[in-house]
């Protein structure tokens, strides 16, 4: 599953355990389309109930997807929060995000994320 929320100039993506291409497709959209997400917003990624492996190739498809479905919605960097056992995803995460010139951070924590992400802060 996963969902969204909006917070002023912050978006939070939650995803907990397995999710279909259509459906992270489906939130991209509304999140494209909601009128309370600005452009250039501050993303932050909740993975800290994901419990699932990717492969590299899966994990490039869903950064890129991500990219692309986000576009203009999205500033160049994102916050991603772990737990232990998503540490590692996270961490890939941030290495396939890095070839598409896009800055990720990993945090344990939210507070972490949002101060990572504003600007002189």
């Amino acid at each position: 599953m996963i969902t969204y929320a909006v917070d002023g100039r912050f978006i939070t993506l939650t995803t907990t355990g397995k999710t279909m291409a259509s459906e992270r497709q489906a939130i991209y959209e509304s999140i494209r389309s909601d009128p309370k997400v600005p452009d250039g917003a501050f993303l932050v990624i909740d993975i800290r109930k994901y419990e699932i492996l990717l492969t590299q190739l899966e994990l490039q498809n869903r950064v890129r997807a991500l990219l692309e479905g986000l576009s203009s919605k999205i500033g160049t960097s994102c916050a991603i929060i772990v737990g232990d056992a998503s540490l590692r995803v996270g961490l890939s995460f941030q290495l396939v995000a890095a070839n598409s010139n896009f800055r990720v951070g990993v945090f344990h924590d939210e507070a972490s994320a949002r101060n990572w992400l504003i600007p002189g802060v």
